[in-house]
């Protein structure tokens, strides 16, 4: 997948998180919502067992849409509290 179709990806998950309304919250409790979605991709990459079986692809895509969040919630945190110092 090329860069364009990933970045694609999220402003469509960020037009999603407008869209249903997600406030703004502070740092840390971004990171625990990214927590959250980071303990979960990793029980659907565990499920997935290598995406055997219809099972296993079914929490393969469980997985990677979780990973589609965690960045899109990341990008949400630095439009509202900046990207910091890239030095």
């Amino acid at each position: 997948m090329k860069t364009e179709e990933v970045l694609a990806a999220l402003d469509r998950e960020r037009a999603y998180q407008r869209k249903i309304g997600m406030k703004a919250k502070s740092v840390g409790e971004e990171l625990f919502l990214i927590g959250y979605y980071v303990d979960s991709a990793r029980v659907g990459w565990v499920k997935s067992n290598g995406a055997v079986g219809r099972r296993g692809v079914r929490q393969y895509h469980t997985c990677m849409n979780d990973l589609r969040r965690i960045a899109a919630n990341a990008v949400r945190i630095m439009e509202q509290h900046g990207v910091g110092d890239e030095k």
